[in-house]
């Protein structure tokens, strides 16, 4: 009999086991997600700023001209 109460805790445990492998490949897919949502956040930034710069410096030239 303790034989069989053996193996359902090892089952058990195997099954939680794989819980625990699943829920850290969910969590680094998570982290995945964040980290590409903050690089694409970043070069938007940036990208608006470069634009704003490129209209300062237009700006800055066609006062100098006037």
């Amino acid at each position: 009999m303790s034989g069989g109460v053996v193996t359902k805790g090892r089952e058990r445990q195997d099954q939680q086991n794989g819980q625990n492998s699943k829920t850290m490949e969910q969590n680094h897919d998570e982290e995945q997600v964040q980290l590409a949502e903050a690089n694409s956040l970043t070069l938007t930034m940036r990208s608006g700023l470069e634009a704003i710069s490129k209209e300062i410096r237009d700006l800055k030239t066609e006062i100098k001209r006037t």
